[in-house]
Protein backbone atom coordinates (compact mmCIF):
# COMPACT_ATOMS: atom_id res chain seq x y z
CA UNK A 1 0.00 0.00 0.00
CA UNK A 2 2.86 2.25 1.00
CA UNK A 3 4.84 1.54 -2.26
CA UNK A 4 1.36 2.27 -4.14
CA UNK A 5 0.80 5.24 -2.55
CA UNK A 6 4.07 6.93 -2.97
CA UNK A 7 4.20 5.83 -6.92
CA UNK A 8 1.04 8.02 -7.02
CA UNK A 9 1.95 10.81 -5.45
CA UNK A 10 5.54 10.32 -7.35
CA UNK A 11 2.88 10.28 -10.75
CA UNK A 12 1.57 13.08 -9.77
CA UNK A 13 4.15 15.45 -9.09
CA UNK A 14 5.38 14.48 -13.06
CA UNK A 15 2.16 15.44 -14.38
CA UNK A 16 2.00 18.76 -12.30
CA UNK A 17 5.29 19.23 -13.69
CA UNK A 18 5.12 18.14 -16.80
CA UNK A 19 1.97 20.44 -17.41
CA UNK A 20 3.78 23.74 -15.79
CA UNK A 21 6.29 23.30 -17.89
CA UNK A 22 4.09 22.43 -21.24
CA UNK A 23 2.49 26.27 -20.24
CA UNK A 24 5.61 27.58 -19.74
CA UNK A 25 6.56 26.46 -23.45
CA UNK A 26 3.22 27.64 -24.43
CA UNK A 27 3.80 31.28 -22.95
CA UNK A 28 7.36 31.57 -24.64
CA UNK A 29 5.97 30.80 -28.09
CA UNK A 30 3.27 32.95 -27.74
CA UNK A 31 5.89 36.08 -26.11
CA UNK A 32 8.24 35.17 -29.06
CA UNK A 33 5.54 35.51 -31.60
CA UNK A 34 4.35 39.02 -29.75
CA UNK A 35 8.36 40.42 -30.17
CA UNK A 36 8.21 38.86 -33.74
CA UNK A 37 4.71 41.08 -35.32
CA UNK A 38 5.86 44.20 -32.79
CA UNK A 39 9.43 44.47 -34.53
CA UNK A 40 8.12 43.86 -37.98
CA UNK A 41 5.57 46.32 -37.51
CA UNK A 42 8.49 48.85 -36.39
CA UNK A 43 10.05 48.00 -39.96
CA UNK A 44 7.06 48.58 -41.61
CA UNK A 45 6.57 51.76 -39.91
CA UNK A 46 10.46 53.08 -40.99
CA UNK A 47 9.68 51.51 -44.58
CA UNK A 48 6.54 53.70 -45.06
CA UNK A 49 7.87 56.43 -44.48
CA UNK A 50 10.46 55.57 -46.29
CA UNK A 51 8.07 54.92 -49.37
CA UNK A 52 6.60 58.10 -49.12
CA UNK A 53 9.51 60.72 -49.00
CA UNK A 54 10.30 58.45 -52.40
CA UNK A 55 7.34 59.00 -53.93
CA UNK A 56 7.65 62.75 -52.62
CA UNK A 57 11.31 62.90 -54.45
CA UNK A 58 10.20 61.63 -57.48
CA UNK A 59 7.42 64.27 -57.44
CA UNK A 60 9.95 67.34 -57.46
CA UNK A 61 9.14 67.71 -53.77
CA UNK A 62 12.00 70.30 -52.53
CA UNK A 63 14.99 69.03 -50.65
CA UNK A 64 13.89 71.38 -47.64
CA UNK A 65 11.08 69.81 -47.15
CA UNK A 66 12.25 66.46 -47.60
CA UNK A 67 14.45 66.93 -44.79
CA UNK A 68 12.26 68.71 -42.34
CA UNK A 69 9.94 65.45 -42.90
CA UNK A 70 13.05 62.56 -42.61
CA UNK A 71 14.03 64.62 -39.52
CA UNK A 72 10.90 64.31 -37.79
CA UNK A 73 10.49 60.74 -38.46
CA UNK A 74 13.80 60.45 -37.08
CA UNK A 75 13.31 62.06 -34.03
CA UNK A 76 10.21 60.34 -33.17
CA UNK A 77 12.27 56.93 -34.45
CA UNK A 78 15.66 56.87 -33.35
CA UNK A 79 16.19 53.57 -34.38
CA UNK A 80 16.42 55.59 -38.19
CA UNK A 81 20.38 56.61 -37.91
CA UNK A 82 19.89 58.39 -42.04
CA UNK A 83 17.52 59.11 -44.70
CA UNK A 84 19.84 59.92 -47.90
CA UNK A 85 18.41 60.79 -51.47
CA UNK A 86 20.07 59.56 -54.10
CA UNK A 87 20.36 60.95 -57.52
CA UNK A 88 19.51 58.24 -60.40
CA UNK A 89 23.73 57.28 -60.89
CA UNK A 90 23.37 56.86 -56.80
CA UNK A 91 25.14 60.23 -56.29
CA UNK A 92 23.93 61.36 -52.78
CA UNK A 93 22.26 64.55 -52.69
CA UNK A 94 20.39 64.96 -49.06
CA UNK A 95 22.35 63.44 -46.58
CA UNK A 96 20.28 63.40 -42.80
CA UNK A 97 21.35 64.18 -40.58
CA UNK A 98 24.62 65.18 -42.15
CA UNK A 99 27.57 63.99 -44.82
CA UNK A 100 28.69 61.47 -42.59
CA UNK A 101 25.42 59.46 -41.81
CA UNK A 102 25.80 55.60 -42.34
CA UNK A 103 24.38 54.30 -45.78
CA UNK A 104 24.94 50.99 -48.09
CA UNK A 105 27.40 51.78 -51.24
CA UNK A 106 26.38 48.12 -52.35
CA UNK A 107 22.60 48.53 -51.99
CA UNK A 108 22.44 51.61 -53.44
CA UNK A 109 24.39 49.90 -56.70
CA UNK A 110 22.33 47.21 -56.64
CA UNK A 111 19.32 49.55 -57.20
CA UNK A 112 20.73 51.56 -59.64
CA UNK A 113 21.75 48.73 -62.00
CA UNK A 114 18.12 47.52 -61.32
CA UNK A 115 16.88 50.19 -62.92
CA UNK A 116 13.12 49.24 -62.27
CA UNK A 117 11.19 51.00 -59.74
CA UNK A 118 10.55 49.08 -56.39
CA UNK A 119 7.14 48.94 -55.00
CA UNK A 120 8.73 48.46 -51.02
CA UNK A 121 11.96 48.98 -50.00
CA UNK A 122 14.50 46.85 -50.86
CA UNK A 123 16.83 45.44 -48.10
CA UNK A 124 20.62 45.12 -47.97
CA UNK A 125 22.71 43.18 -46.25
CA UNK A 126 23.02 44.07 -42.25
CA UNK A 127 26.50 45.40 -41.19
CA UNK A 128 27.95 45.16 -38.04
CA UNK A 129 24.27 46.23 -36.20
CA UNK A 130 22.87 48.08 -38.54
CA UNK A 131 20.72 47.39 -41.35
CA UNK A 132 19.67 49.47 -44.38
CA UNK A 133 16.89 49.31 -47.22
CA UNK A 134 16.15 51.62 -50.07
CA UNK A 135 13.40 52.33 -52.52
CA UNK A 136 13.36 53.51 -56.27
CA UNK A 137 9.97 55.22 -56.41
CA UNK A 138 9.93 55.84 -60.15
CA UNK A 139 12.53 54.38 -63.06
CA UNK A 140 13.60 57.91 -63.80
CA UNK A 141 13.94 58.22 -60.23
CA UNK A 142 16.21 58.63 -57.91
CA UNK A 143 16.83 56.21 -54.65
CA UNK A 144 15.72 57.00 -50.90
CA UNK A 145 17.81 54.75 -48.50
CA UNK A 146 17.33 54.37 -44.36
CA UNK A 147 19.55 53.01 -42.63
CA UNK A 148 18.53 51.48 -38.75
CA UNK A 149 20.19 50.65 -35.77
CA UNK A 150 19.21 47.31 -34.74
CA UNK A 151 20.09 47.47 -31.04
CA UNK A 152 18.35 50.70 -30.75
CA UNK A 153 15.14 49.31 -32.02
CA UNK A 154 15.43 46.66 -29.53
CA UNK A 155 15.47 48.86 -27.06
CA UNK A 156 12.96 50.89 -28.27
CA UNK A 157 9.96 48.59 -29.01
CA UNK A 158 10.56 45.61 -26.46
CA UNK A 159 8.73 46.61 -23.21
CA UNK A 160 10.11 45.82 -19.91
CA UNK A 161 7.32 43.51 -19.16
CA UNK A 162 9.40 41.56 -21.74
CA UNK A 163 12.29 42.29 -21.09
CA UNK A 164 12.36 41.12 -17.62
CA UNK A 165 11.54 37.48 -18.47
CA UNK A 166 13.62 37.05 -22.03
CA UNK A 167 16.74 37.88 -23.40
CA UNK A 168 15.97 38.73 -26.71
CA UNK A 169 18.22 38.93 -30.01
CA UNK A 170 18.71 39.23 -33.50
CA UNK A 171 21.24 36.73 -34.13
CA UNK A 172 22.99 35.64 -37.69
CA UNK A 173 22.91 32.04 -38.43
CA UNK A 174 26.34 31.47 -37.96
CA UNK A 175 25.27 32.10 -33.99
CA UNK A 176 26.70 35.44 -34.23
CA UNK A 177 24.40 37.87 -32.35
CA UNK A 178 23.73 41.43 -33.63
CA UNK A 179 21.90 42.67 -31.24
CA UNK A 180 20.33 42.26 -27.99
CA UNK A 181 17.53 43.82 -25.44
CA UNK A 182 18.39 42.52 -21.48
CA UNK A 183 22.03 41.92 -20.15
CA UNK A 184 20.91 39.13 -17.83
CA UNK A 185 21.83 35.85 -17.69
CA UNK A 186 19.75 33.72 -19.44
CA UNK A 187 18.66 30.47 -18.24
CA UNK A 188 19.61 26.70 -19.00
CA UNK A 189 16.18 25.70 -20.82
CA UNK A 190 15.80 26.10 -24.18
CA UNK A 191 14.55 29.42 -26.18
CA UNK A 192 12.23 30.14 -29.01
CA UNK A 193 14.28 31.24 -32.44
CA UNK A 194 12.07 32.23 -35.35
CA UNK A 195 13.19 33.33 -38.93
CA UNK A 196 13.54 36.47 -39.38
CA UNK A 197 14.53 36.59 -43.09
CA UNK A 198 12.93 38.49 -44.68
CA UNK A 199 13.33 41.33 -44.00
CA UNK A 200 16.43 40.59 -42.18
CA UNK A 201 18.79 38.21 -44.30
CA UNK A 202 20.51 35.22 -42.89
CA UNK A 203 18.90 36.32 -39.50
CA UNK A 204 17.19 34.61 -36.84
CA UNK A 205 15.09 36.27 -33.64
CA UNK A 206 15.70 34.58 -30.44
CA UNK A 207 13.87 34.65 -27.00
CA UNK A 208 15.06 33.22 -24.13
CA UNK A 209 14.14 32.87 -20.56
CA UNK A 210 16.24 34.53 -17.94
CA UNK A 211 18.04 32.62 -14.93
CA UNK A 212 16.39 31.96 -11.87
CA UNK A 213 16.47 35.58 -10.28
CA UNK A 214 18.05 37.10 -13.00
CA UNK A 215 16.05 39.84 -14.42
CA UNK A 216 16.40 43.02 -15.96
CA UNK A 217 16.44 46.58 -14.81
CA UNK A 218 13.37 48.19 -16.06
CA UNK A 219 13.51 51.30 -18.51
Amino acid sequence: AIVALVTLVGLLVWLIQNREAEQARTKLATDALWVEQTLRFQLSVDEDMLVRLGLDAANDVDAATLETRARLHMAANPEVLSIVWHDVSGKPVLVVPGITAPDDAELVARLVQGGSATSRPVYGSVRGNQVTFGIKARDDAGIMTATVSLPIMLERHIPWWIAEQYGVRIAGLDGNVLAKRGDSETGTGSGHSISFDPPLRGTVLQIMPHASGKTSAKV
